[in-house]
């Protein structure tokens, strides 16, 4: 059996969760859910297998970490799951989650402002 290197937060990793809290979202219920997530991915990450039950699992804990949060909040929670995720070896949960949990917005119609715009 392969076992599974835990490695703690890389610089970058922990300079991506101070911008997120810098930008608004540094409220004590996102820092607790994101607590919570490292220590249930350091946890199962090394105890199951990546596979369709283990995402299940872990569908379940984000669900119901984020039940209640503002979209802000979600999105930050977001970035810093997939910062922790990828940090132990797995996918971003924003690829793998699939059509579960809170659906981004779509982009803005009419391509990007200024220079990059088609419309130009």
């Amino acid at each position: 059996m392969n076992a599974v290197r835990q490695q703690p937060l890389s610089a970058a990793a922990r300079d991506i969760e101070e911008r997120i809290f810098r930008r608004g979202v540094s409220d004590q219920e996102v820092r607790q859910a994101i607590d919570l997530v490292a220590e249930y991915v350091a946890t199962h990450t090394e105890q199951a297998p990546e596979g369709q039950d283990w995402w299940s699992a872990f569908a379940e804990v984000y669900e119901d970490l984020t039940r209640n949060f503002s979209v802000a909040q979600t999105e930050a929670f977001e970035i810093a799951t997939d910062t922790i995720l990828v940090g132990h070896g797995r996918p971003r949960w924003s690829c793998m989650r699939g059509g579960r949990g809170t659906p981004r917005a779509p982009a803005p119609s009419g391509g990007l402002p200024g220079r990059w715009s088609s419309a130009a």
